[in-house]
């Protein structure tokens, strides 16, 4: 998907090391440590995907300290210039198989550009129909982003609103 955006992507990865207050100064040089050793792993990643991916387009890996994955992502879109935020869909409990897991509906309800949510196991074919749901508050802004997008593809873009049931009463 990436070689026809010729596009700045950045891999966001998340670093959080939760302790008990008194252990703070250890967390942090241990914190420090994953950090580092994330960053590591994420130039070997960007290297393996250029390889992998042939295209005009820039690749950076970012290790991030946040508290939650919708929080890291807000901060680095309020940032950063960014027009779609993509994350994968993994983890989630056979429950949660049925719909998006949690973080991805937190990253949706509070990143301010639109998500593109991956599964796990999906394989980039092509984007032929592109399904975007809406609140309908700012559809023109939304519509000409999603149209720019779909241009690039050759997509077809279908918009879904679901409204609540009104009470009869």
């Amino acid at each position: 998907m990436a070689a026809p955006l010729e596009a700045n992507f950045t891999i966001l990865n998340i670093v959080r090391i939760d302790g008990i207050p008194k252990a703070n100064l250890r967390m942090k040089h241990i914190e420090k440590s994953v950090a580092q050793i994330s960053q590591e792993e994420g130039n070997n990643l960007v290297a393996e995907l250029r390889k992998q991916v042939k295209g005009n387009y820039a690749l950076e890996f970012k290790p991030v300290k946040a508290r939650t994955v919708s929080e890291m992502v807000r901060k680095y879109v309020a940032k950063h210039p960014t027009n779609m935020v993509v994350m994968g869909l993994q983890g989630a409990s056979a429950m949660k198989k049925a719909r998006l897991g949690g973080t991805t509906v937190s990253v949706i309800d509070e990143c301010p550009v639109p998500v593109l949510a991956i599964p796990a196991l999906a394989n980039f074919q092509n984007l032929k129909h592109i399904v975007y749901a809406s609140d309908l508050k700012n559809i023109q802004k939304e519509l000409d982003m999603i149209v720019e997008f779909a241009k690039i593809f050759g997509s077809a873009v279908h918009m879904i609103h679901v409204a609540p049931i009104m009470d009869k009463k």
